[in-house]
């Protein structure tokens, strides 16, 4: 039952720090010199020299295409693909286009939805891991997801610093905080990905309490051939929150039943 020895190998944090910043420095042979820890520890920065010749994109290729050709069909820079022309998509036609997102300010929709949400990968955690943590748990307001906007948006909204607010579109809605700034632009509101998903069951069940931003982007594709996650395609209306607001529960263990006698 004690694996506490075996997890740490004998290792508090700040061994562990120095642990990996050696093993790293073994490791750089090839690289920049990196001086030792306690002289990493003491200048608190790592300042790697920059390079006396700069860098030059597909500089064999620039100097001899024939010797050197690039991985592409015709050895060359392509602006034209037969191959994805081949797969005759609707929306890819085999050389650069304008393709308007599904959700953007400049769509139909946005007159109901004047918003357009981004999410970020968030600071204090990776994705949703350790969401639970203090180090997490210390980048929430109200105990909830933060959602940064302009403050001019906050203000014809009568949302100030700090208020509670309600995050909405006709996909689902999440309680947040507003934290209002200049440095984000007028129409969009950003907001960190990863807060546990915390439904208000009682209510709302499309509502998440925690400000999980899943429940307002859209299950779909960046386009017929990516298939990557295009989430980052949509609009959101906010207004302050009127009420009490829903206690959050997103990191209240379940209640365990004993067990029935058979």
């Amino acid at each position: 039952t004690n694996f506490r020895h075996a997890f740490t190998e004998g290792r508090d944090e700040a061994a562990w720090l120095r642990f990996l910043y050696d093993k790293t420095r073994k490791k750089s042979n090839d690289g920049p010199e990196m001086p030792d820890y306690e002289t990493f520890i003491k200048n608190k920065v790592l300042a790697f020299p920059v390079p006396a010749e700069a860098m030059v994109m597909l500089k064999d290729f620039r100097e001899d295409p024939a010797r050197f050709p690039l991985s592409t069909p015709s050895g060359r820079i392509e602006i034209f693909s037969d191959t994805i022309a081949d797969f005759d998509l609707e929306s890819q036609s085999g050389h650069p286009v304008w393709c308007a997102p599904t959700e953007w300010l400049g769509a139909e929709k946005a007159q109901f939805y004047p918003l357009h949400l981004v999410t970020h990968q968030p600071a204090r955690r990776l994705h949703s891991q350790l969401d639970q943590s203090r180090h997490s748990r210390a980048g929430k307001l109200h105990g909830r997801e933060p959602c940064l906007m302009n403050s001019q948006d906050g203000k014809s909204r009568g949302i100030a610093d700090g208020d509670l607010i309600r995050i909405y579109n006709g996909r689902g809605s999440c309680i947040s905080a507003a934290k209002l700034s200049e440095d984000v632009l007028r129409g969009a509101v950003m907001m960190a990905t990863g807060a546990w998903y915390d439904p208000d069951w009682e209510n709302d069940p499309t509502c998440c309490k925690h400000g999980n931003a899943n429940v307002l982007t859209a299950d779909l594709p960046t386009s017929e051939l990516a298939q990557g996650p295009g989430a980052l395609t949509c609009l959101v209306q906010i207004e302050k929150l009127l009420g009490e607001a829903p206690y959050v529960t997103a990191f209240v263990p379940p209640r365990i039943e004993p067990d029935k006698p058979s």
